[in-house]
């Protein structure tokens, strides 16, 4: 989050989310782990001290009758829609789908987040945990709005914090500029939030005891640009006659062409090298289409990804691995053990 310049009080408040997060999962420790010095207040809210336990076990119970059990173990999946509920808090004008884009590109790391762990502590993690950091599957962005919409349901029944709407004059104006629609759309989308009651928060959701997608405000925000649209610039055939040259209706798209432009179309950030969920889902036959650039790209990112840990792992192939990668040298910089051992290589040659 710091590489994409993000102000410094995100990570502070993804902190604070995250205690508030862990408070319900201090019920599931045993008695005699319990803190009797008085550092267990770190774990109540404000808004729970205020509940009876009658008032307290309703919620707990209405939240699992949602699907929303507070007492459940966080998920590599609550991590990132933490990041993307910091965000929104601090009005950040980014989508879920910046999310799973940056998640594909490697930029925010997901797949094999254990890496991230340092070695000692990752040796002593239970099999469990090893495998919620692990994720097998690739990140599906109907999961992760779904993670987002649980933790702001949680957040507000359980400890009271309710979330700001959405930014949404730059972040609807930043997606009219990437579709290349008429800027009339624009000044059309709050009107039709006015109609339809779309305030672009969970507050629908929070209040009703079964939501729907359309409870979600990027969801609500998308739906509302599609009205707009089809209202100005039909995609019928029918031919429409405006009374006057300034009626939005008069600007006409060749729809069509947009369509074309819009494949052709690549955004400045845009790369051509594998994702790294198109690298999880490779077989052995797409190794005979792929181009040089995606082996060589394919490759790197192997080694980053499960080489570099297998080479600091001491076992009994521990001498197999090493005079197995003695005749592949790798990038120093990557590893310092892979460049030891081209040393030794380079050494026993010269005859020392």
């Amino acid at each position: 989050m710091k590489d994409k310049g993000f102000p410094d009080k995100l990570e502070a408040i993804i902190r604070e989310l995250w205690q508030l997060r862990l408070t319900k999962l201090h019920d599931r420790l045993p008695d005699d782990a319990t803190d009797t010095d008085g550092e267990s207040q770190f774990y109540s809210s404000h808004s729970e001290d205020d509940k009876t336990p009658q008032e307290a076990g309703l919620d707990d119970a209405r939240l699992r009758r949602h699907g929303r059990n507070p007492t459940t173990t966080p998920s590599l999946m609550d991590a990132i829609a933490l990041c993307y509920i910091g965000l929104v808090c601090l009005r950040v004008p980014v989508t879920l789908g910046d999310l799973t884009e940056w998640i594909e590109r490697g930029e925010l790391k997901y797949y094999r987040a254990i890496s991230l762990i340092p070695k000692n502590m990752r040796t002593r993690l239970p099999a469990t945990h090893r495998r919620m950091l692990e994720p097998e599957d690739t990140l599906k962005p109907a999961y992760l709005q779904k993670a987002v919409l649980d933790l702001s349901i949680l957040y507000e029944r359980v400890h009271g914090v309710t979330f700001p709407p959405l930014n949404t004059p730059p972040l609807l104006f930043r997606l009219l500029q990437t579709l290349a629609l008429p800027i009339e759309v624009y000044a059309m989308v709050p009107r039709l939030a006015q109609l339809v009651g779309y305030t672009f928060d969970y507050s629908k959701a929070v209040s009703t005891r079964r939501y729907q997608r359309t409870d979600i405000p990027e969801l609500q925000l998308a739906s509302l640009i599609v009205i707009a649209v089809k209202l100005l610039c039909p995609f019928d055939e029918i031919t429409r006659h405006p009374t006057h040259s300034s009626e939005p209706a008069g600007a006409l798209i060749d729809w069509s062409v947009w369509i074309k432009s819009m494949r052709q179309y690549q955004p400045p950030d845009a790369t051509s090298r594998l994702s790294d969920a198109e690298s999880l889902l490779l077989k052995e036959s797409d190794v005979y289409v792929m181009s040089d650039h995606d082996l060589d790209y394919y490759l790197d990112w192997y080694q980053r990804t499960w080489v570099n840990e297998t080479l600091d792992v001491k076992n009994k192939d521990a001498d197999f691995r090493t005079e197995l990668f003695r005749p592949f040298p790798l990038d120093q910089e990557v590893s310092g053990i892979t460049a030891r051992c081209a040393i030794s290589y380079r050494s026993q040659d010269r005859g020392y």
